[in-house]
């Protein structure tokens, strides 16, 4: 008979030794431990500080279980557990199985077009104030796009799992914000601090794009109208949630790596020895050109785009790592491109304009200037510590594009009543919220473009055929 794709699988905690990381955290708690139920090759334990030595294991023939954390002569995972309390344990206490990765993948897709609509939706009302409706309408469409989500949840794996969620709460965060910062609430200020914590609980360097956020929080606080007693009330339900999550964090890293910082990544058994990396500066343009403005390929056929390649030679995609010797240090180098891809994020050029010609309050000003900023450190700060993927790139682009909405947003308002040039100026605004989202497609198919073709074949023969000249 034809196989059945179902969105869950039954647990069984007997065979984990194959299954993902996120399969082997749920047993592990199961099971009453930290590490994962996976079979250890003395040669590993032998091995000592030499085992993060991709090189080294191969020549003493060690068995290991790829991109695990290990530790003390255990294995770990070192993927965010938001998850697997949000999606994995309540399935199982309905169905009495797992969820697939791709069914998660696909959820925490979903809930990303869900909150960044919403939160661009809020941002028109409270930060921009009477907008065009049509460019409010496109830019909620082109988040998902933009963001990469098509090509994360096309892979449906657990390396982007936990991104995916990061990215969702990243979204409902700066909506709730911007509800609490139009309208304070102490509930509001509560739910803002429980999606910080599921932030860092899914992917921790979210939690410097959530920064972002900061000049609303603080605009609150500075507010003369509001009493000190209810600005002390939001700062408590804020602080006791974060609070919360921290410690629970570091109290996790503690009892399994011995460190309340530490993550697990330090010891991952993976393409090199990630320990080894740190933060120069000697690799800012680097990191600037690849996640920035590095331009994808094109060719004369359908999708006309591609990721390109960060080395001479073959690029290879998300699903296949590549790892040289580049820039004096190994790094993930992959088929990747840039988020000044697409046309509407170019539009973070007009920053400068933003007092005088565009008329944007202080508070939206620093908002739009720390998305760039902190989109630079996160870069930067990836480059550095990994290197560069389709995936890494994915972890800048909310914000990048919250920030270039904002100003698009702004600039249609500020030409609005000058006639002579409304039309041309709108044209090319929503040309470049259309040309994204195109891109965008283009660069999903292109990467993922086995996924597209088997999955839904009569749409993508049609969507080929119609952008086939």
């Amino acid at each position: 008979g034809a196989n059945v794709i179902t969105p869950y699988s039954p647990y069984d905690h007997e065979s984990v030794v194959y299954r993902s990381p996120y399969y082997q955290m749920f047993d592990a708690f199961q099971k009453g431990q930290l590490n994962l139920d996976i079979p250890v090759d003395q040669k590993l334990i032998d091995a000592g500080d030499k085992v993060y030595d991709p090189q080294y294991r191969n020549e003493i023939g060690a068995d290991a279980s790829w991109d695990r954390a290990f530790y003390n002569g255990k294995y770990y995972s070192y993927f965010g557990t938001a998850p697997l309390f949000l999606v994995y344990y309540p399935m199982y206490f309905i169905t009495g199985a797992l969820p697939t990765e791709s069914f998660v993948c696909t959820l925490f897709s979903m809930l990303i077009s869900i909150f960044g609509f919403m939160a661009v939706s809020k941002i028109a009302t409270v930060v921009v104030r009477k907008p065009n409706f049509l460019l409010v309408m496109l830019s909620g469409v082109a988040i998902p796009f933009v963001c990469g989500i098509y090509i994360l949840s096309a892979y449906g794996d657990f390396y982007n799992l936990p991104k995916l969620c990061g990215m969702a709460f990243l979204f409902l965060l700066i909506y709730l914000t911007l509800s609490a910062y139009k309208k304070p609430k102490w509930y509001k200020f509560l739910m803002c601090g429980i999606t910080v914590g599921l932030i860092a609980a899914s992917r921790p360097n979210l939690v410097i794009a959530a920064l972002a956020t900061a000049p609303f929080f603080i605009s609150v606080l500075l507010n003369k109208k509001i009493k000190l007693k209810s600005k002390l009330c939001y700062v408590a339900v804020f602080i006791v949630p974060v609070a919360l999550f921290a410690i629970a964090l570091m109290v996790y890293n503690y009892a399994r790596f011995g460190s309340l910082f530490e993550f697990g990544t330090s010891y991952q058994l993976t393409v090199n020895n990630i320990s080894l990396n740190n933060v120069s500066f000697a690799f800012l343009w680097a990191a600037l050109y690849h996640y920035f403005f590095q331009m994808p390929d094109t060719a004369a056929a359908f999708p006309y785009v591609s990721p390109s390649s960060c080395l001479d030679g073959t690029p290879s995609y998300l699903g296949g790592i590549i790892s040289v010797n580049s820039y004096s240090r190994y790094f993930y180098m992959t088929g990747s491109y840039g988020v000044f891809a697409f046309p509407l994020n170019w539009l973070v050029a007009f920053i400068p304009a933003a007092k005088k010609r565009l008329r944007i309050n202080i508070i939206n000003r620093w908002f739009i200037i720390l998305c760039v900023v902190l989109s630079v450190l996160i870069a930067f700060t990836d480059f550095c510590m990994a290197g560069v993927t389709i995936s890494y790139v994915c972890d800048i682009a909310p914000i990048m594009a919250v920030a270039a909405i904002i100003i698009l947003l702004y600039i249609e308002k500020s030409v609005r009543n000058i006639s002579r040039i409304y039309k041309v100026v709108y044209i090319l605004l929503a040309g470049a919220i259309v040309l994204s989202i195109l891109i965008a497609a283009a660069l999903a198919i292109n990467t993922v473009d086995n996924v597209y073709q088997t999955s839904v074949p009569a749409l993508y023969s049609a969507v080929r055929s119609i952008f086939t000249f």
